[in-house]
């Protein structure tokens, strides 16, 4: 059978209607299968032949991958994305394989009302995966529950790969117990035992936690309903307490607050004066922060370059290994060369001697020739020695006779005469008989070298029609070559399009995943602000960081960044609630430190509306507060943030500007250059860190969001005309393949032809010298017969002298018959010789026939041979191309490890001249601080001068304090009851009541309140919350309970229902094994065997085996037949106990030999009533039982596909 042409579905016979079987398999991408493949398959036994590597198995592989195999050493690759098509010389690589596989006549089967069920599966290289049922999505497990206990399972029984039937005999006991269960069709209660397992644990754990959990609220309840009662009194205390005590605060509240009134005047003289130094000092803090956070910076930026130096070099180092790698591979290519190269030699050493051996068998069979036509023109000499031999022989009788008649009467002269002439009248007639047997042939020849001359004249007008058709279809054939590199060209350049826009799609998402990844685990806050944030539901109140609160314009990134600093890490809360919870868990667990800002507590200085005409200047872009965006409830956040920050467009602007404005507000450029309340000016080049800081973080985050978005509809659009592309590139490249089939065609023809005309020609030549011949025995027959009738009128006249000379004929008589005696033995070695040249002429003409069959053969061989060169030729340009290649690779690796090298001493450069940078501004942080603490000592004098006048006014301010305190604490006043005190009360006639019996009432009740103790005034609510708690918890523990003994019984109910099934299954399937492997061998026995454990789970199977005349005996002991047979009776064991809807055999009949083959195929035949079976086969007597064949084959781009031929072709290839 040729390898490069076989079969495609050649249905030998009807297939029969049964239950549910393999309907369709539709197979795309999937390893060999480069382009869409689909398979219908029929009832019965479906054969799949094909020569090695064309990809048979890939069929088998894709049915199990389909059914949802997870293993990829099962599928024989590392990886799942071996399975996707990775190219070849005709064709790239693709991005995704896919398999479906259709199933008929399962309505009611699966519990689904479908007439078929489709289930396809499919793998992208990104690592991506889907499954489908009747194309709707779905889960692997319910692929895995689809097809549990039908044989077609993860443990099924009904998918043998290939070398995979010796398997069931090497494993281990339990694993073959699991065949037993799954034909037992108990998988679903393993499973099912298995959930059930899973929530009787969670049950049991569920349980342990409600204990511990119920016996800590059982010792809550009896103190909490203590402190509840405790609790109630207090509160009716309380209240009383309160009223009476807020009269009281009443009264000294008014008092107090006629002093305090007269000390604010000196108060705000005071601060104004300690403003100007307050200012001052703020001005070297900014000065000394800034210069801090550039250090900050410096040393993130010198962290960076570290960074990327380590990157570097780990880069040159993968450079260096590709390098390596590329360079084993160019060695490896050269071996392979030269191997070609000695391939190639030893093929033309062989057809050197074929073609040897030809020219002898020609030398041969020229000599044979020429021995047979020497040898047939012996046999025509004999023959005509013959036919002389019997005229002379008849003469003698002849004249035997007129002996005899001369001594008759006179009378009898007459008859004598007559009988002579009747005589030569005879022979006359024999040669007229000969003469028109001889024209007949002549005639008969001229026709045969008519024909034979139309013939040639006919193939001579085709093989010139045939030559310019071949003209036209070369012509057509570089014309669509020439198209299809075009649209190649075009395709190859779509190609890289899409690549560059993945490429650049992969880079912005893998950003935007950094990005996101970076904002949600807050990399880049302070620790103690990270560890607010992961836990904000902790604290109540947290709106969030100030940076996720404000949306700043991209053109203002940079300078709202540096005027909010370290503010933009700042948690802002509803109130002071949250930041002490959450200072206090920091202390706690030294989380770090944060800065909370209370909306409820923040005090703000509007900015004058007097100098909001200097905001109009040119360059000028506004007040900060004005320009960013926010929710209205956090306006008081951003004017106490912003609402004293102005931004201008460059530096010269901002400097200006703080000079009209004499330093009291801060200015920051659109650059991030700064001008401090107090007039110092900083800028310069911002570090790399600097310029991707939050702000930037989350702008960077919503563009390349959006851009995502674009580029992912742009590479979907790029893909569409890739796709449109590959379907031009497509039917260009079939239509080039029918033009070179037809070119192909062409050429034989022609060749056909002209060796017909040379077969004709010599023909006619053969035909030519019989006629020749002929024509030369018809002269010879005329000259005969002109003498044969001279003879005739001879007699005639001899008549009378033949009477008087009767007496001589009497004496001549013993004469003549002593001749006829020496001619008649004369006549028996005649024809004896005439016999044996007979038997050389046949045995030469058997010779030539055999020695036409061996050079035939021989001219095949050379054929043949001339076809591996050619192949060899191509193989080894082809890995001349690929050497240069890797030489290119190599190259290319050098040059990328100096540009890597230069890169690297780049980068140790930069981290230098950071760390020099970085000394300076340590040295100006110095500079600044003295400058600082000599302002600091200035600011404690002054305050020292002011302390006498402010002493008063403290004084008056504790009093009032201590009042609120002792109100709110004491007697629960909110403090908006003392905004109303002032006006409302006479302080003349409060002190007519009788303030000693209302001061005693007061102190007696703080008795009483003392007296009670500490006191829990959540108490009343948590014991109900408590209660309620425990009794909710006491129902759902009655509840867990009663679901623990209910799984209980369901576990139980499922041992015993699987182990019966089991113990039932495992009988069947034993008899149909002791059965079927009789059957097999022609006699022995078999059995299978249970091995004993504790637990059900535990118990194997073993089988044991006495092949026919032998001992019983290990299994390893047996032949590769033996252990093959063994392994098909138990797998056919299985499917007559629990048939499966179809089984797929890859190559299993490959060790079994004929006679056992034999048999084998009758059981398949007997199986296949119930059981579809697809069967991957090398075997001639597998392939006659198949009902339908399919034939696989790897075309020129080396993809497997399927070749359709016509019936008796196939059936011809099949007997051969």
């Amino acid at each position: 059978m040729s390898p490069g042409f076989l079969l495609i579905l050649v249905s030998l016979k009807h297939g029969r209607r049964g239950s549910m079987f393999l309907k369709r398999l539709e197979i795309h991408g999937f390893k060999s299968f480069g382009e869409k493949t689909k398979l219908e398959f029929g009832r019965g036994i479906t054969a799949i032949v094909g020569p090695n590597g064309s990809g048979k198995s890939n069929i088998a592989d894709g049915v199990r991958w389909v059914l949802g195999e997870q293993s990829a050493r099962t599928l024989r690759g590392d990886t799942m994305q071996d399975v996707i098509f990775a190219g070849s010389d005709g064709k790239g690589p693709l991005g995704m394989a896919e398999v479906s596989l259709t199933l008929g006549d399962c309505r009611g089967k699966f519990g689904l009302d479908f007439d078929e069920i489709t289930v396809a599966r499919r793998v992208y290289r990104s690592g991506e995966s889907q499954y489908l049922i009747n194309k709707s999505p779905c889960r692997l497990r319910d692929i895995h529950d689809l097809f549990r206990d039908t044989g077609l399972g993860r443990e099924g029984y009904s998918l043998i790969g290939q070398g995979q039937i010796d398997a069931i005999l090497q494993a281990r006991p339990w694993e073959r117990r699991l065949i037993i269960e799954e034909a037992a069709g108990i998988g679903k209660y393993r499973t099912r035992k298995a959930e059930a397992t899973k929530k009787l644990a969670d049950t049991e754990g569920k349980l342990l936690r409600l204990d511990d959990i119920m016996g800590e609220l059982e010792r809550q309840l009896e103190p909490l309903a203590r402190s509840a009662a405790k609790a109630k009194t207090y509160l009716t205390l309380s209240a009383e307490y309160q009223e009476k005590g807020r009269t009281l605060c009443a009264y000294e509240w008014s008092r107090l607050q006629a002093d305090d009134r007269l000390l604010l005047a000196k108060q705000s003289k005071i601060a104004a004066n300690l403003a100007e130094v307050h200012d001052a000092q703020q001005l070297d803090d900014a000065m000394a922060a800034s210069l801090r956070q550039e250090i900050v910076e410096l040393e993130s930026h010198i962290e960076g370059l570290r960074k990327a130096r380590d990157e570097k070099i780990e880069e040159r180092t993968r450079v260096q290994r590709r390098q390596d790698r590329a360079k084993d591979r160019l060695q490896y290519v050269l071996a392979e060369i030269n191997r070609l190269d000695k391939e190639a030699e030893e093929a033309r050493l062989r057809r050197k001697s074929i073609r040897q051996d030809l020219a002898q068998c020609l030398w041969q069979g020229r000599s044979l020739k020429r021995v047979w036509q020497k040898e047939l023109q012996e046999v025509a000499r004999l023959e005509e020695a013959q036919t002389k031999g019997y005229e002379a022989r008849q003469r003698l009788l002849d004249e035997l006779q007129a002996i005899g008649l001369a001594k008759e009467e006179i009378r009898q002269k007459i008859a004598v005469s007559q009988a002579n002439l009747q005589s030569n009248q005879s022979r006359g007639a024999l040669w007229q008989e000969q003469l028109l047997v001889l024209t007949r042939r002549q005639e008969e020849v001229s026709r045969q070298l008519d024909a034979l001359e139309v013939s040639v004249e006919e193939r001579e007008a085709t093989c010139k029609l045939s030559r310019q058709e071949l003209v036209a279809t070369q012509a057509s054939l570089e014309s669509l070559e020439t198209t299809a590199q075009a649209v190649k060209a075009r395709w190859s350049k779509q190609l890289e399009v899409v690549r560059q826009a993945e490429e650049k799609l992969q880079v912005e998402s893998s950003r935007l995943e950094a990005l996101t990844a970076m904002e949600k685990g807050y990399v880049g806050y302070h620790n103690g602000v990270r560890a607010v944030l992961q836990r904000r539901h902790l604290f109540p109140g947290i709106c969030g960081v100030v940076a996720e609160l404000i949306e700043v314009p991209k053109e203002l990134g940079v300078a709202i960044e540096i005027a909010l600093g370290g503010a933009l890490q700042n948690i802002v809360t509803d109130d002071d609630i949250g930041p002490r919870q959450a200072v206090s868990y920091l202390k706690k667990y030294q989380a770090g430190r944060a800065t909370f800002l209370p909306l409820d507590g923040l005090r703000i200085t509007p900015f004058p509306k007097g100098l909001l005409p200097l905001l109009e200047r040119e360059n000028v872009i506004g007040l900060a507060s004005n320009l960013v965006g926010y929710e209205s409830r956090y306006q008081r956040l951003v004017d106490y943030l912003l609402g004293r920050v102005i931004v201008t467009r460059d530096l010269d602007t901002a400097v200006a500007l703080s000079k009209d404005l004499r330093g009291s507000y801060r200015i920051v450029t659109l650059d991030g250059d700064t001008v401090s309340a107090g007039g110092a000016i900083t800028g310069g080049s911002l570090p790399r860190g600097e310029k991707s800081g939050l702000l930037q973080r989350r702008q960077e985050i919503g563009r390349l969001a959006k851009a995502r978005q674009e580029l992912q509809r742009a590479v979907a659009i790029e893909k569409q005309r890739v796709e449109a592309f590959e379907v031009e590139l497509k039917e260009k490249n079939l239509a080039i393949g029918g033009l070179q089939d037809d070119l192909r065609q062409h050429e034989l023809q022609i060749r056909d032809e002209q060796q017909a005309i040379k077969l004709a020609r010599g023909e006619i030549a053969r035909w030519e010298r019989e006629r020749e011949h002929i024509e030369q025995e018809i002269r010879d027959l005329q000259v005969k017969i002109a003498s044969g009738t001279k003879a005739q009128s001879t007699d005639m006249l001899n008549i009378d002298s033949l009477t008087a000379k009767e007496a001589i004929w009497q004496a001549k008589a013993l004469v003549i018959e002593e001749r006829l005696e020496r001619l008649a033995g004369f006549e028996a070695q005649h024809q004896e010789r005439f016999t044996n040249y007979k038997v050389g002429v046949a045995t030469r003409e058997s010779q030539i026939q055999a020695l036409g069959q061996e050079i035939a053969r021989h001219r095949k061989a050379l054929r043949e041979i001339a076809g591996l060169l050619d192949g060899l030729d191509k193989s080894r340009e082809a890995m001349e191309q690929d050497s240069l290649l890797i030489e290119d690779e190599i190259e290319d690796s050098a040059l990328s490890l100096q540009e890597l090298q230069r890169e690297i001493c780049k980068i140790e450069e930069d981290t230098a001249r950071d760390h020099g940078l970085r000394k300076d501004i340590q040295q100006r942080v110095a500079s600044v601080e003295e400058t600082s603490k000599s302002r600091q000592n200035a600011k404690e004098a002054l305050q020292s001068d002011l302390s006498h006048v402010l002493r008063e006014l403290d004084k008056v301010k504790s009093q009032m304090a201590r009042l609120q305190d002792t109100s709110v604490n004491e007697y629960g006043v909110q403090p908006s009851f003392f905004d109303g005190v002032d006006g409302a009360f006479d302080l003349p006639s409060l002190a007519n009541h009788d303030m000693a019996r209302l001061q005693t009432e007061v102190r007696t009740l703080k008795r009483r309140l003392q007296d009670l103790g500490p006191i829990n005034t959540e108490a009343m609510g948590d014991y109900a919350v408590v209660q309620e708690r425990y009794d909710f918890l006491k129902e759902q523990q009655g509840d867990l309970i009663e679901a623990r003994e209910q799984l209980h019984m369901v576990i139980e109910e499922m041992d015993e229902v699987s182990g019966a099934r089991f113990t039932q299954t495992f009988h069947q399937v034993q008899q149909e094994f002791e059965q079927i492997f009789v059957k097999l061998f022609g006699g022995g026995s078999a059995e299978l065997m249970l091995t004993p454990a504790a637990r059900a789970e535990d118990v194997g199977l073993e089988i044991a085996v006495r092949p026919p005349g032998k001992r019983l005996q290990n299994m390893n002991l047996l032949s590769g037949g033996e252990r093959a047979l063994t392994a098909i009776s138990l797998q056919f064991a299985l499917l007559r106990v629990r048939p499966s809807p179809f089984c797929v055999l890859d190559e299993i009949d490959a060790a079994l030999d004929e006679s056992n083959l034999k048999r084998f195929t009758e059981l398949l035949r007997e199986f296949s009533v119930d059981t579809q079976f697809i069967m991957i086969t090398h075997r001639p007597g597998s392939m006659e039982v198949a009902d339908t064949l399919y034939g696989v084959t790897m075309n020129r781009a080396n993809i497997s596909q399927l070749v359709a031929v016509e019936l008796d072709a196939a059936a011809t290839t099949l007997e051969e």
